[in-house]
């Protein structure tokens, strides 16, 4: 097949269509990002970087099987600013679009963010009125990440939706994903610790708490490097959580009781991404950890000494690949 990869971060489609054995023989990839673009062309020389979507032009591109997207959520995502489609980053939307009705390719994937009824329904309405299909990568995967998909194949004239059953649960949680041995850089100081415990924001990492059994929150490219969103909190299985300091915290927020069968919130790409607490000490997960997440393969993130900041960033940035993977084995190729 050959493929048109818009917005394509570091190739967690090309992944997708490898584990759904399904061959490639050319792969675009349109994305902008030099962080993204090296990881990918690292993992995959054969792939051919064409820049920014906004310059595509339909004609060179008339026999391509597969256009996939992942638009910008920043203006769609409950923690973004809320502007919708018609904003900034999120109205590349329609570059999809336009490139989608001029070149007619056989199938279609968009994904996004979970977002308002009235945007979800004018996305599906510039998609001919093709749905969206939630789906949590928590059921393939350590991490409680519902997107909204939406899989056309080409019919004669027309386009109608690729059906497929919600994925089974694999039951993977945190102790399925962590590293056997984490460098001491991972772990938060006391004096970190205190500054988060009076920091007034909603996204306070210290907020929840879970155990071994859970899920990890969402992996966001949202404040990478700083220690706000997504930290997460763990302990051993049965055990109370003996917290850090007092259980009421200064802006408001109560430590929750952890339980060992709880899922855990969507993993960000932040610095921190989710702290663990391990003989009262709480880390941040590591950059492999956070590869298992997404189902990326361990060290794919490990390019060029790239900076941890940086790896966090491109994973909570794309894709959960075994999702994507998972959609495209129901792909009709041989009868499209």
């Amino acid at each position: 097949m050959k493929i048109l990869s818009l917005f394509d971060w570091i190739s967690c489609g090309y992944l997708a269509l490898e584990r759904a054995w399904i061959p490639i023989d050319k792969y675009y990839a349109s994305e902008i990002d030099t962080y993204a673009i090296e990881i990918a062309k690292a993992n995959h020389p054969d792939i051919e970087e064409i820049w920014d979507v906004c310059n595509i032009k339909w004609e060179d591109y008339k026999d391509i099987d597969l256009i996939m997207w992942g638009s910008p959520c920043q203006n769609l995502s409950g923690i973004g600013n809320g502007k919708g489609l018609e904003w900034e980053k999120s109205k590349l939307f329609f570059e999809f679009v336009r490139l989608v009705k001029e070149i007619r390719p056989k199938f279609f994937l968009v994904e996004n963010v979970k977002m308002k009824k009235a945007w979800m329904e004018r996305m599906s309405e510039e998609l001919l009125w093709i749905p969206a299909v939630l789906i949590s990568s928590s059921l393939l995967s350590a991490q409680n990440r519902p997107r909204l998909y939406w899989v056309w194949v080409r019919d004669w004239d027309t386009y109608k939706q690729v059906e497929f059953p919600m994925p089974e649960d694999k039951g993977i949680t945190i102790k399925d994903i962590l590293d056997k041995e984490v460098d001491d850089k991972y772990y938060l100081s006391q004096e970190q610790i205190d500054r988060i415990l009076h920091w007034k924001s909603y996204q306070n990492p210290l907020d929840k708490v879970l155990t071994w059994g859970s899920k990890c929150p969402t992996l966001t490219a949202r404040g990478a490097g700083e220690w706000h969103s997504g930290m997460i909190l763990l302990t051993d299985e049965g055990k109370e959580i003996e917290l850090p300091c007092a259980t009421q915290l200064g802006n408001g927020y109560w430590y929750p009781n952890a339980f060992w069968n709880n899922k855990a919130y969507c993993l960000r790409a932040v610095q921190p991404n989710g702290v663990i607490l391990w003989d009262k000490a709480i880390r941040k997960l590591t950059p492999t950890e956070c590869e298992r997440l997404q189902t990326v393969p361990v060290w794919y993130t490990d390019v060029n000494n790239m900076k941890d900041r940086q790896r966090y960033k491109v994973l909570g940035n794309w894709w959960t690949v075994d999702v994507i993977a998972y959609i495209f084995s129901h792909l009709p190729i041989d009868n499209a």
